[in-house]
Parts: C-alpha cells; structure tokens; sequence
C-alpha cells in the first residue's frame, strides 16, 4: 500500500506542496521491516551456529582428555572439523556484521548528497558498496575520495549547485517580474522595465 494512502487511513493527509518533499525523505530513511528482520535473523542464527560450535569443541577436548593412551584418532579429526566450522562462521558472522555497519554507515553519508534522480543514488551506492571501503568508528574511509572519483565519471548524477544557481539566476533575469506569457505592457510599463533591467528584452511585452 502506498504510504500516503496508510497515512490517511490513520486520519494524517501531507499538504499537496509537501506530498514530494516528504517522499523524498520517506525514501532515503524508510527501510522495509521485512528487510532488517530477515538480517537480524540472519545474525541471530548466526551467533546460535557460533554458540553451538564452541560448546561441540569443549565437549571434544574433555572427551580426549579423558581417553589417555587411546586411540583417538577419530575424536582428533572430528575435532580439526569442529574448529574449521567454528572458524568458517566466525568469519561469516563477522562478515555479516560489518555488512550492516557499512550500509548504515552508507545510508547516513549518502544524506549530505544530492542526487538527480533516486536510481542514480542506488547506482553510486552500489559502486561504493563494492568498493572495499571499511568503516572505522561508524565513518566510511575514503568514502570522500571515492565520491570525487564517481562524480568526475559520472557528472549527471549529482546536482550540480552551481549550474542550478546559475539557471535559476537566468530564469529571474530573463522574467524578472514573473509576468505571464503574452503580458502587454505600456509605454511606461516598459521603460521602467527598461531602466531597471537594461539588458532584457522588452519587445515581447510590446
């Protein structure tokens, strides 16, 4: 369901000049509850297949303990399985955790970034989730570095601010007054214009 349409379920309606604005905002920090449950429990399992196998290579060692002079080749290979297993998750589950420290990381920088379009957010960020960045206290190194590389390749999917200043500069200067198309004007309309806007054109308003 669309999230204007749950809003207005529970008796809230967004102002129509803000209904863009606020999807904006909705989707750069909205993340589906689906999402972080099916990674918490990824996690979770995680952290139980850890627990496990430590608990296995505890009880190993005290059986091997408990076996002196015998032969106990069988419990030493089921143990050198153990702790590969053991090794294999903890890596695993390390790896997972710092997934989830990158996005967030990620998600949080990328909101001082103004993109043109919601696809090419999605784009840079998943060049920059390849990327092999680390995070150190909850900031991405290099991620700078990294922004000024993308945006030299690939110019169009960032706003640039300065054109967008210099557009709207020219937009006021050619329409100062905002006068709607086909305004006619009179003489002495058009001479103030004239005088206060010496380089407009004035013909169009004549």
């Amino acid at each position: 369901m669309d999230i204007m349409e749950i809003l207005k379920e529970y008796g809230l309606e967004v102002p129509a000049d803000k209904v863009e604005a606020f999807k904006k905002v909705f989707v750069e920090n909205y993340k589906s509850v689906i999402e972080l449950e099916k990674r918490n429990t990824r996690i979770e399992a995680l952290e139980k297949d850890k627990e496990a196998l430590e608990g296995q290579l505890k009880t190993a060692n005290e059986t091997i303990a408990g076996f002196e002079g015998a032969d106990i080749e069988g419990l030493k290979q089921q143990i050198a399985d153990y702790n590969q297993k053991l090794k294999d998750t903890e890596e695993q589950y390390k790896k997972e955790i710092e997934q989830r420290d990158f996005k967030a990381a990620l998600t949080e920088a990328m909101k001082e970034v103004e993109f043109t379009s919601e696809y090419a957010k999605k784009s840079v960020m998943a060049e920059i989730e390849t990327a092999g960045l680390k995070v150190i206290d909850g900031k991405i190194i290099g991620l700078n570095d990294l922004l000024e590389t993308i945006k030299e390749k690939d110019k169009a999917a960032f706003v640039d601010k300065e054109q967008e200043q210099l557009e709207q500069g020219k937009a006021k200067f050619t329409n100062p007054l905002n006068i709607k198309e086909g305004t006619k004007l009179s003489t002495g309309e058009l001479m103030k214009l004239k005088n206060q806007y010496p380089n407009i054109d004035i013909t169009k308003y004549m």
